[in-house]
């Protein structure tokens, strides 16, 4: 809660984040009040996403994730989200991914307002979503939406840079990809 008020913005995707922090309520102040999201239901009963309109993933086709049917070196599906999280916006945020057959909001993103930090939620793992080259075009979305400049060559951008205001050690960036935190440090 203190990083996102601080200003520092936050990637996080799980498919039981909604359900064990909001219905089992092992954090529901924190998941509704901070990372502006409601649980809606344990299963969403599908493996696509679509861009919501007018979201940072916006003209994006549509992705699938994995459903465990086979392993490619981290290229191709890699377990099966058997109960991917369908969750909604609280006020201040809006609704990012959708699932397909009408099942509900797959993520959301919040723009943070008065210097409170941006916040982008996947109710699927980020890291399950099938072939690294959307994994990537995804990525340079959400680093996009965070302000940050840094070049990521995706299917939508080729190789540029993705259009953002310059990355600054001021602008706290958290990512957790593969179980790994990574970690991003500029000069100035």
């Amino acid at each position: 809660t203190n990083f996102i008020h601080g200003g520092g913005d936050l990637f996080v995707s799980g498919a039981e984040i909604g359900w064990d922090l909001d219905l089992q309520n092992h954090g529901r102040t924190f998941f509704e009040n901070t990372l502006q999201g409601n649980f809606v239901a344990d299963d969403a009963a599908t493996y696509t996403v679509n861009a919501a309109a007018g979201s940072i993933f916006d003209g994006l086709s549509s992705l699938t994730f994995s459903n465990g049917s086979a392993f490619s070196q981290l290229d191709g599906q890699m377990y099966d989200v058997a109960t991917p999280d369908v969750i909604a916006p609280q006020a201040g945020a809006v609704s990012a991914l959708t699932y397909g057959g009408s099942a509900g909001t797959a993520a959301i993103q919040a723009s943070g307002t008065g210097g409170t930090g941006k916040i982008v939620m996947f109710g699927f793992p980020f890291d399950a979503i099938n072939r690294a080259s959307r994994r990537q075009t995804v990525l340079g979305d959400i680093l996009s939406f965070f302000g940050a400049a840094i070049a990521i060559g995706t299917a939508r951008s080729g190789t540029a840079v993705h259009p953002a205001v310059p990355f600054t050690a001021s602008h706290g960036v958290r990512c957790r990809i593969n179980r790994r935190r990574l970690r991003h440090s500029t000069p100035g």
